[in-house]
């Protein structure tokens, strides 16, 4: 299993709220307030002055962080995981027939092949042989052209290549066509480019993985060590290379398109077509490409030249096993380091091998035993709510043009919610898939990720669906996409975000707030680039309200910066968590528009505040803190409800929030998204 996959899975029932910049601590000391939540001798917060301690502190008393963990609280837990497991062994171990290529039957075939492989020391080693042969192709390449035809070959076995970040994905300037895109390289072996260009000795912590990838390639440790220095150079080039304004998130859009004669005009060592060939793209029906970042192509590109051949076959093999070398620990148990999860009882250790080798049929498995007709009609009426509060903002904001303000009207009514529904509604039986199944376990990954290589080339030239859904259902989730589709996932319906049974106030400052604020990205500072049709197209609105919305971007990054603390010395960075705070900040103005029109009453205004608050309750280690900071576009909890409901004017109106209280911000610095 990929390590940087696995720990994925490991985390997948925590909330990913849609942006993935990086965010750097700021240090500033200006004089705000914060209420310190976390002493333990506090007995009682006045909502007045910390609402997120108010509503929070009993629970954050009772909270412990597990060793190895950096946070605990509801939004980090959940029972989806045992309730789904419970499931999976059920089927996988029961009588029923069920129909060839369904959901259950690839679960259960799934199942039964990892039970196979796990129980059975000869699968184990047929499984190893394969993966050790297909190193060996790799380490008996004598030039590139004959290392080109491995890649080529072992790219559709596996999910490998060393050539930067080619795939083919959804095109931003047509969303119902795919495009070949070179997005940007964010990491290359787990090592984070961003923080090598700020400190190159990051790039030492990769060495000891290409030397054990290589010694078990049979390379002794004296050539290996000298390689694997090698190769951390090349990646300190890629890095130093790369543009750091898409690196951090200050341009989030780049995309450009470039026909094939553009790009090797970039090129000096290859051509488009060489590219093509080395990521196994056997065609390319649009003469062009979709590229982000040049500079960091042409550092891929100093990389082919014959004397780094050795540095690319150590970069392959790396590669590969980090992918797949979980499989080759029977004939290297030194690998073993790299794969901790043999430590699990084997019910866990094949849920994550599930949600990473099936996570679509785990998905269909999901909805359909879980996801009711009653679930998706609650969530419906609430989502149709609280378009309806973004349809009075932004009709009201008068400080918008009538051209900008039909505009995002427009977006407004062309947003598509993609739910449970929408899967059970879409979901097919796969024969191919039910038939991928091998004698061991090697063989049985290699033809499912064939399939998917397939089906992923198939697309090339397609009109794109925009209805599939690519996040699985089984992860708690939510997120807006560019072409104008907002994801709710079956697992986000349940506590602390949503229950069935619960009051709708209560749901609507839960799962509520965070399709608002999903919504909210498709006017957040970034998103907001997008037109009404999910293409990117940053003119679409006039030029005088794009100055305006810049203005309040300006304001809401100071606002952000200087009103709430972390240790009473730490701010977040404005800039780069702006697109997350504008949606939480539209996000709530929506929901308490859509109070207003459904007449709420002052107990049901608590109750949404309450319930908001609720949702963000979490217990983080110091250093969880400061690497959310440093690296994550999010606010962190305590200032994703405070900041938040500070600037909310009905906040104050129910609380009785007056000047000198904790959560009282002058009027003339209280900020809106729309008001």
């Amino acid at each position: 299993m990929k390590l940087r996959e696995a720990m994925a899975v490991l985390l997948c029932t925590a909330l990913m709220i849609s942006g993935c910049n990086a965010a750097a601590a700021n240090d500033k000391t200006d004089e705000t307030k914060q209420a310190d939540f976390s002493r333990a001798d506090i007995k009682d917060i006045r909502p007045q002055d910390d609402f997120y301690g108010y509503v929070n502190l009993s629970t954050l008393k009772g909270l412990t962080i597990a060793p190895g963990e950096s946070a605990a609280g509801a939004i980090y837990s959940s029972d989806i995981d045992e309730d789904l497991q419970a499931k999976i062994k059920e089927i996988a171990t029961g009588k029923e027939n069920y129909e060839k290529g369904s959901c259950e039957d690839i679960i259960r075939k799934a199942y039964n092949a990892y039970l196979d492989y796990d129980s059975n020391d000869e699968n184990k080693k047929a499984s190893a042989k394969i993966i050790e042969s297909d190193i060996q192709k790799i380490m008996d390449c004598n030039d590139l052209n004959e290392l080109k035809n491995v890649s080529s070959d072992l790219l559709k076995k596996y999910p490998i290549s060393p050539l930067g970040n080619i795939g083919i994905s959804t095109n931003d300037f047509d969303p119902d066509q795919y495009s070949i895109i070179w997005a940007q390289s964010k990491n290359i072996l787990g090592l984070d480019l961003e923080e090598i260009n700020k400190d190159t000795s990051k790039a030492e912590k990769g060495e000891m993985m290409v030397i054990d990838s290589l010694m078990a390639a049979g390379v002794d440790h004296d050539t290996a060590e000298n390689t694997a220095h090698d190769l951390m150079y090349k990646i300190i080039d890629i890095a130093w290379a790369t543009d750091k304004d898409i690196l951090s998130g200050i341009n989030n859009f780049p995309q450009r398109f470039m026909s094939e004669d553009e790009i090797n005009k970039l090129l000096t060592n290859s051509t488009a077509k060489d590219i093509e060939e080395w990521c196994a793209i056997t065609s390319n029906p649009y003469g062009e490409w979709i590229v982000y970042d040049p500079g960091q192509i042409k550092a891929y590109d100093s990389l082919l030249v014959e004397e780094n051949l050795e540095i690319l076959k150590a970069w392959y093999v790396t590669e590969l096993v980090t992918s797949f070398g979980e499989y080759m620990v029977i004939d290297h148990p030194e690998l073993g380091k790299y794969f901790p999860m043999s430590g699990l009882d084997f019910d866990t250790r094949a849920y994550y091998f599930l949600n990473l080798y099936y996570p679509m049929e785990l998905s269909d498995l999901y909805v359909k035993y879980f996801y009711t007709d009653e679930m998706d009609a609650k969530l419906m009426e609430m989502c149709t709510d609280i378009i309806e509060g973004y349809r009075v903002l932004i009709n009201d904001s008068e400080w918008l043009s009538e051209e900008a303000r039909n505009g995002l009207e427009l977006k407004l009514d062309n947003i598509v919610f993609l739910t449970g529904k929408t899967v059970k509604d879409n979901m097919k039986n796969n024969s191919e898939k039910a038939d991928s199944f091998k004698s061991n376990l090697a063989e049985t990954l290699i033809a499912s990720n064939e399939l998917t290589y397939n089906e992923l080339i198939g697309n090339l030239g397609k009109t794109r669906d925009r209805s599939v859904i690519g996040m699985s259902m089984q992860t708690v989730n939510a997120c807006y996409a560019s072409d104008n589709t907002v994801t709710i996932t079956a697992a986000i319906m349940t506590d602390p975000w949503f229950d069935v049974d619960n009051p709708y106030y209560e749901n609507l400052g839960g799962l509520g707030t965070v399709i608002a604020h999903e919504i909210g990205h498709g006017f957040d500072s970034n998103l907001i680039k997008f037109n009404e049709n999910g293409v990117l197209d940053p003119d679409w609105l006039p030029e005088n309200d794009l100055n305006l919305l810049e203005e309040r971007n300006n304001a809401a990054t100071e606002y952000f910066e200087n009103s709430f603390k972390v240790f009473e010395i730490y701010c977040v960075d404005g800039d780069n968590t702006l697109g997350e705070n504008y949606a939480d900040l539209g996000g709530m103005e929506a929901i308490m528009s859509t109070c207003e029109l459904l007449k709420a009453s002052d107990d049901d205004y608590k109750t949404v505040f309450e319930s908001y608050g609720r949702l963000w309750c979490a217990l983080m280690s110091d250093e969880g803190i400061i690497n959310q900071l440093a690296f994550d576009p999010h606010s962190p909890s305590v200032i994703r409800t405070n900041a938040i409901l500070a600037t909310t004017e009905k906040f104050y109106e129910v609380y009785d929030v007056k000047e000198g209280d904790g959560m009282y911000i002058a009027p003339e610095n209280r900020i809106g998204r729309w008001k």
